[in-house]
């Protein structure tokens, strides 16, 4: 569990080291969680797939992130060096909320829309 910011500070800390501004981590771990896999699915995060991504369409295709089951989401991008935060609980008041499969991608739209 975090805040919005603190869950934002840890992807722009992902994305300072990918754009080699930091060594929170070390660049060599973070491009092999992110090297080429089957799917959308990588080591520990997801990245933009399909035709109907869940980060939306104004996400680079470098964009990577991590989708939680009660509708939250993280997705970086650091061709486009930004960090968008979705925190939410779809499943009150009812697991059966699937409304956030199309929210989440124009809420991601929305936000880099809204930067550009």
């Amino acid at each position: 569990f975090g805040t919005a910011h603190a869950v934002a500070l840890f992807g722009r800390a992902v994305v300072d080291v990918l754009r080699g501004r930091s060594d929170f981590l070390p660049r060599a771990l973070l491009e092999a969680s992110l090297a080429d896999g089957q799917g959308a699915l990588r080591l520990g995060w997801r990245v933009k797939d399909g035709a109907r991504p869940a980060c939306g369409r104004r996400m680079s295709a470098q964009s990577f992130g991590q989708l939680g089951f009660t509708g939250t989401s993280i997705w970086c991008d650091p061709e486009l060096d930004v960090v968008v935060v979705l925190l939410t609980n779809r499943i009150c008041p009812s697991r059966a909320n699937e409304k956030i499969d199309g929210f989440r991608p124009a809420f991601h739209d929305g936000v880099l829309a809204a930067l550009s």
